[in-house]
């Protein structure tokens, strides 16, 4: 493999030349950019490109690039290529970048940096959409996405724009005037450049930044910005203030990242957004049993795969029998953070062993459903639950801890001690 070199001048000219792509075919780098938005709704993102020049025509460069890793949390859905059952598929989100990961793709750069096309694209959705057996509608969601990402980020990747001439000091503007950059350093072959908003266009926003640029080869080595601004929230209607950071970075020798894509083909068929389980558009008993069994031995350890099986299960109708018996077989932490599963354990468990239903009952109290459950399960049938002597030594045990006859009565009317009394009977 053919690496980047980085060259450094051992003289600093006068002026440099308006700044060119210098690129040799085979070359191969990866680039790192990074994007973090704080704020009422803080997101963030971090994506490597691998590159690798294929050939150079008429002043353009040809290169085969490829989504190597994306880690992003979004309103909407989390993406995680290095963790992928951190993966959320409650939303479209992450389908299509899911869909690029690892498959390459062709872009071109003009000598400028410009980003001219991109090719490739609508073909790796199609062969996405087609393995996951997604519905004609994902696929024309996907292919408009696809028009924007990862187009938006990978035009933030090259330097583009400076006069015919660049020395140390340089100012200009960019083509919108938006932002002004002045050359704060030349070391060798790299230029030092500041950018930030001109004093007359701060009413609008700050933004703030730095790049180290190689004239050698026309890439940025190091870039940062800081954009500071004010948007509306669109749910109090207010102006909040928005601080938006990117980072980008060039590695001149590209990483190795294992996706397991058998990983990602059984998530998205068991997502809701797939029809690899459905007939009809509804679910169907024996092809969710087929699918089930073809992975049970992959991933049965996996929480992500144990969770969605109780969904899809769930999901099929008249199969109540089926889910609770997996429900109950399920380990609790790997259904701590889905509230409905919680919920409907522990009313299957408590008719089985008190102390497993307390066990659930540790989890379920840290989520909303619980009062919920309390109130409106377990407590309408408290009285069914216990016979005559054990409420008989119930009534024993709070009286030799003082609570008076007239207390009891009012417990039962108090949502906080029915929580309490909840708890005691499922452990006692």
């Amino acid at each position: 493999m053919k690496k980047l070199t980085i060259l450094l001048l051992t003289f600093i000219p006068s002026y440099l030349f308006a700044q060119e792509l210098h690129l040799q075919t085979g070359q191969e780098f990866e680039m790192q950019t990074s994007n973090e938005i704080s704020g009422p709704s803080p997101q963030s993102t971090l994506c490597n490109f691998q590159f690798k020049v294929i050939s150079r025509d008429g002043g353009n460069t040809y290169l085969r690039c490829s989504l190597a890793r994306i880690k992003s949390k979004m309103t909407y859905g989390e993406i995680n290529s290095d963790k992928l059952p951190k993966t959320q598929l409650s939303s479209t989100y992450p389908l299509l970048p899911l869909a690029l990961l690892q498959n390459p793709f062709t872009i071109v750069l003009s000598n400028k940096g410009e980003l001219k096309t991109i090719e490739g694209l609508d073909e790796i959705v199609k062969q996405a959409v087609n393995k996951w057996q997604l519905p004609p509608a994902r696929e024309k969601e996907m292919l408009e996405n696809a028009k924007g990402f990862p187009q938006w980020i990978l035009k933030t990747l090259f330097f583009q724009g400076s006069p015919s001439k660049i020395d140390l000091g340089t100012e200009w503007y960019s083509i919108d005037t938006a932002v002004k950059y002045k050359v704060t350093g030349i070391k060798g072959a790299l230029l030092d450049i500041k950018y930030e908003t001109p004093a007359e266009k701060k009413a609008g926003g700050d933004l703030k930044g730095s790049m180290v640029l190689n004239t050698v080869t026309g890439l940025i080595e190091f870039k940062e910005l800081i954009d500071k601004h004010q948007e509306e929230n669109f749910q109090t209607r207010e102006k909040v203030q928005v601080t938006q950071t990117w980072r980008n970075e060039l590695i001149a020798a590209p990483k190795k990242y294992i996706v397991d894509t058998a990983w990602i083909k059984m998530a998205v068929k068991m997502s809701y957004w797939s029809d690899a389980l459905k007939h009809g558009g509804e679910y169907d008993n024996k092809t969710v049993r087929a699918f089930l069994q073809g992975y049970e031995k992959q991933f049965r350890a996996d929480p992500y795969y144990a969770v969605n099986k109780l969904d899809v299960i769930q999901r099929v109708k008249d199969n109540y029998e089926e889910y609770r018996s997996q429900l109950i077989k399920t380990p609790n932490h790997y259904i701590a953070e889905t509230a409905h599963h919680l919920s409907n354990k522990i009313g299957d468990v408590l008719a089985i062993h008190p102390d497993s239903a307390y066990a659930v009952s540790a989890y379920l109290i840290k989520t909303p459903l619980f009062y919920s459950w309390v109130q409106n399960s377990y407590a309408q049938n408290f009285r069914s639950l216990l016979s005559e002597s054990s409420l008989a030594d119930m009534r024993k045990h709070f009286t030799e801890r003082g609570f008076s006859k007239e207390k009891m009565i009012v417990c039962k009317q108090s949502s906080w001690q029915l929580k309490r009394t909840a708890i005691f009977c499922l452990k006692n």
